[in-house]
């Protein structure tokens, strides 16, 4: 399909009456917040060991699994 830039521009714009884009994006704000602070308190008093890189990055997917499973409940809601 070639749409022009114009044509890309309209139907941006009516997504955006329609309100999904700013929920979407208002949702995944806060779950980066939401993971930013949660990473924050997790290592605010620990200093990663980075010379080990595979348990480093294993110890970050499990950190950011826990997280996801904490932050998920308050996304889903309004």
């Amino acid at each position: 399909m070639n749409k022009t830039t114009n044509g890309y521009i309209s139907i941006y714009k009516a997504q955006l009456e329609k309100g999904d884009i700013q929920i979407a994006y208002e949702r995944l704000l806060k779950y980066v917040m939401a993971l930013k602070a949660y990473f924050e308190r997790k290592w605010s008093h620990e200093s990663p060991d980075f010379s080990d890189t595979d348990a480093l990055s294993e110890q970050i997917v499990q950190a950011a699994m826990r997280a996801i499973e904490r932050i998920m409940p308050f996304l889903q809601g309004d």
